[in-house]
């Protein structure tokens, strides 16, 4: 089973996977920070960014592997998550509406 470390990281993998699909990649010498920063209001409302940044600094670069920060963080990417797998969705319709000419 994973720990809440594990689970916090897999989920930001998949939605970084989401979003290359969109164009939104994370450059290799890019910070969370800045990645984040970068399409800010569509994956964090305002002050979870921080929160969100932070949470990601201690799972990446600290031993802790459990802690009630990374279910909460873990919540909002899944929520963000199922909005980005909509957002594609449309995406592809109109996509494929444009192609049909």
């Amino acid at each position: 089973a994973e720990n809440g470390r594990e689970k916090l990281i897999a989920v930001f993998e998949e939605i970084q996977r989401y979003y290359r699909r969109m164009g939104i990649e994370k450059k290799e010498n890019e910070t969370f920070e800045e990645y984040f920063c970068r399409f800010g209001d569509d994956i964090t409302e305002g002050s979870d960014c921080e929160f969100l940044i932070r949470t990601f600094n201690q799972a990446h670069y600290t031993t802790v592997t459990e802690g009630e920060d990374y279910e909460i963080a873990t919540d909002v990417l899944e929520q963000k998550l199922s909005e980005v797998k909509k957002k594609i969705k449309l995406h592809q319709k109109i996509l494929m509406m444009i192609d049909t000419d």
